[in-house]
This record gives structure tokens, sequence and C-alpha cells, in this order.
């Protein structure tokens, strides 16, 4: 590992926005480290540069690291876990790069020049071969799906104008649907046909799902939601919605046999299927099998803290103000994905979840 001393005067701090250091001389070790971020992404357009006009997460992380002074350009190279250019939001986001790093105060100063929504956990020292994308070995999302999603009665009949939950957004609806044993045994079975290898759409990528389970109830805003776990290794973020997207549709009865629907269509790259909204989808953690020194485990207090105040209180809000889940499941009908009509596709089987 190359950590030579690298003098930074200030000569070379000519911007006067700039954060200014103590010392006109201080020697600063350049390092190739992992940073551990996160961030909640309903305020940017995608997570890396698009166009010229785009506002990115990783354009703010270069500004940040550029006005701290770890770096002496503005367009840095980044490596990170997920290159997706679409964005979610992340509390186990990693990104490698070589920095100057001052041990005492580097965080705390990439912070103060980075928005509210954009948060530096920690950093650990990795070697020169150590590249967050290609080192990656596994990722964990996670998607919060409300509890009336999985209703069949729910936002069931006619239009959204004639929907009286509609007309009451951001009220709780009397219903006699409950998420118990029963539905979560029914929707995890639905969840893990998608666990395999296999090619997603005309990709030539093969997509390793290794586990997918709903395992916890979580409240925001006064509404339950599901907390949907996916384990794998290649997969898009749009791939996730569609899967989220026809588990729901076969929790709601509308969709015929899941083993025939999941395992012979949906795997297929023609296969036009729902696809859920983003909102309640982000990045868990990032796991390097064969690098135990990067690790999220010393920075999960401070992941969390930064999860509860800014990504979950985003989708809690986001459901309770706008109803974005609800508009969607108006759209779950055979006229919009004819795939799912068991009388236009005979071969498949009805199936009822329960």
């Amino acid at each position: 590992m190359d950590q030579t001393l690298y003098t930074k005067s200030s000569e070379s701090l000519a911007d006067p926005k700039r954060l200014k250091l103590s010392d006109d001389s201080i020697r600063m070790v350049r390092l190739r480290i992992a940073m551990f971020m996160g961030y909640c992404g309903a305020a940017y357009d995608c997570t890396r540069s698009t166009g010229k006009f785009t506002k990115t997460i990783k354009d703010e992380l270069e500004k940040a690291l550029y006005m701290a002074g770890a770096e002496d350009d503005k367009h840095i190279v980044l490596a990170q876990t997920n290159e997706d250019v679409s964005v979610t939001s992340a509390v186990g986001q990693v990104v490698s790069g070589r920095f100057y790093v001052d041990p005492q105060s580097f965080v705390q100063n990439v912070n103060a020049c980075l928005p509210a929504d954009i948060r530096i956990f920690g950093y650990k020292i990795v070697t020169k071969s150590f590249h967050a994308e290609r080192s990656c070995d596994m990722m964990r999302y996670v998607y919060l799906i409300p509890v009336f999603a999985l209703d069949p009665a729910s936002h069931a009949s006619g239009g959204e104008d004639e929907c009286l939950e509609c007309s009451r957004r951001g009220t709780r609806i009397a219903s006699s649907f409950s998420y118990g044993e029963k539905e979560n045994e029914t929707f995890n079975k639905i969840l893990k046909y998608y666990v395999g290898c296999y090619r997603y759409c005309k990709s030539d990528i093969t997509t390793n799902i290794d586990s997918f389970q709903a395992n916890a109830i979580v409240t925001l805003q006064g509404m339950e939601f599901v907390k949907c776990e996916i384990v794998g290794h290649r997969f898009t973020l749009l791939q996730i919605r569609k899967m989220m997207g026809l588990a729901v549709a076969l929790m709601r009865g509308l969709a015929p046999n899941p083993e025939l629907l999941i395992c012979r269509r949906f795997k297929k790259p023609n296969f036009k299927g729902p696809t859920a909204p983003d909102v309640g989808l982000y990045l868990d953690e990032c796991f390097f099998t064969y690098r135990d020194e990067v690790s999220m485990k010393p920075f999960k207090e401070e992941a969390e803290y930064f999860k509860m105040k800014h990504i979950f209180s985003h989708i809690g809000s986001t459901e309770h103000e706008e109803g974005i889940f609800a508009l969607w499941l108006h759209t779950l009908n055979h006229c919009n994905y004819p795939n799912l009509n068991v009388k236009k596709n005979p071969n498949l089987h009805i199936w009822v979840p329960y």
C-alpha cells in the first residue's frame, strides 16, 4: 500500500470557497480508501451524470471532496458499488478513490460541504487493487411495500376518481384485511420463486439472486409497510421494481400460478408486467466477501440514524401525502397487462393466494 506523504500547502487552496487549513503547510497522506455513504435520492435526477443539466449524487460528492481539500481536481474518477443510472436512496453505498486524508477531520470536512440528504459515515483504508464496483460480491436492497397494497379489495374498484380511499387520501380507511402469518407465508412463497441465476430481459449479464424474503413490518406515518429484502448480485433497480410489481399482482389474485408465471414467463426476454413505484426502494448494504476490512458494521449507528431521519421519513410522508402506491394499484388490471389474463392465456392456471 502506497502511504507516501504529500505536502498540501496553502497555495493549492487558492479557491476562496474551499475549506482553509489551520497551518500553512500540512502533511497529509494520500490513500486509497473506501467511503461508506448514504443519501436520499428524492431530490436528484440520477446517481451519475448523464447530461449537462442533470443534478446527480456523484457530482455533489465530487464537489464536496474538492471543497474539503481531499482532491485537487473537481472531476474525480469514483468507483461506486451501484453503476445503475436510475436514482434511489441508499444507506450502504460504497465509493472508492484516492484522496488526501486527514484522519482527524476528513469525514467532518466532507460532510460540511455536502447537502443534508447526503452523508459520509466513515471510511476504511484499502489496497491499490480495491475497486468498489468490481470488488463487491453482493448487495442487499430493501423494498417497503404498504400492507394495503397486498389487500385484493384495496383500491380495486373503478378509477382513482371513483375510489373512496383515494378521495380520502391521507386518512386511514377501515379494512378487515390484516397481514398475518398466513399472508406472510404466501408472500414469501411468491418471492422465493425469484431466487436463482438467470438472464433478465435482453441483457447478457446473468442475474444472481441468493435470497428474497419479507421479514418484518415497519410503521411509518401511521401506515404499515412490509419490509422485503433482496440479496444478490448483478440486478438492476428496474428489475427489482418489476419483481415487486408482479408479486403484488399475484398477492391480489390478479395473476395466475406464480410458479408458472415467474419461472417460465418473467425470466423470458419479452415479458411485460407491472412495475412497482421506486419510492420504497433503497440500497441497504454492500458485501465484500474477500475484503474483511470493508464493512458497514462500525458505522451502523450513523447509518441507522440517517435512514430514519431522511429515507424512512420520505417514504412515509410521500405515501401519506401523494398516495403513490394507492394510485399505482389502479393500473393493475388485465387491460394494461394482458399477459396476466387467464382468459387470453388458457395455458395459465388460476391461482387463489389465500
